[in-house]
């Protein structure tokens, strides 16, 4: 039975397995503990298996996973801007500025991006894919594709569009979840 206080509850399954359920209530309203947890281990599950993609990609198109990634946040953020700050893709990539600098200058030494200064800014550094980077996304893009369409066409446009909206919301909420998170970590208090 679950107990909407989130304590300890005994249940009525003897000596079959534990006798203890923990109940974590007001996650989401109306969603039950053992839904969200199968959700959240899908989620998951989910992310693992379209890094696994992603790595796989990488290697079709000749790069170490990692430029990978960076190059398509690059093509991502890029859009319509006259160039991406490493700032900027290193908080889309919820990565260290640092990290992303390292990626940026492999991705450089390669000849698929050109690194600029900012106009507005002198300090700040602007990255914009290269005309090699684009011939090589064009060429992996109908392997994109197809992997793609195997993957999403169980979703109907409906469901894609409420799926890619949700997303975009839980993604929002990331940054003080994250901060919840290291605070439990740094103070190692567990009693909520």
């Amino acid at each position: 039975m679950a107990n909407q206080a989130g304590k300890t509850v005994r249940s009525s399954r003897g000596n079959r397995g534990s006798d203890t359920v923990k109940k974590y209530p007001g996650v989401i309203e109306g969603v039950s503990n053992e839904a969200f947890q199968s959700f959240v281990q899908d989620f998951y599950a989910l992310s693992a298996a379209m890094q696994e993609l992603r790595g796989h990609l990488a290697v079709i198109a000749n790069l170490p996973h990692s430029c990978y990634t960076a190059l398509l946040a690059i093509a991502q953020l890029q859009r319509g801007a006259a160039g991406v700050s490493v700032n900027e893709l290193a908080r889309h990539l919820r990565l260290r500025g640092s990290s992303v600098t390292i990626e940026v200058g492999r991705l450089a030494d390669l000849g698929l991006v050109a690194k600029s200064g900012d106009a507005e800014d002198r300090r700040r550094v602007l990255v914009t894919l290269t005309p090699k980077a684009l011939q090589l996304l064009d060429e992996v893009a109908p392997i994109w594709e197809k992997i793609n369409g195997a993957v999403f066409e169980v979703l109907s446009p409906a469901d894609f569009d409420l799926f890619r909206r949700a997303i975009s919301r839980i993604l929002q909420q990331m940054d003080p979840a994250l901060a919840m998170a290291k605070f439990f970590k740094t103070t190692k208090n567990t009693d909520i």
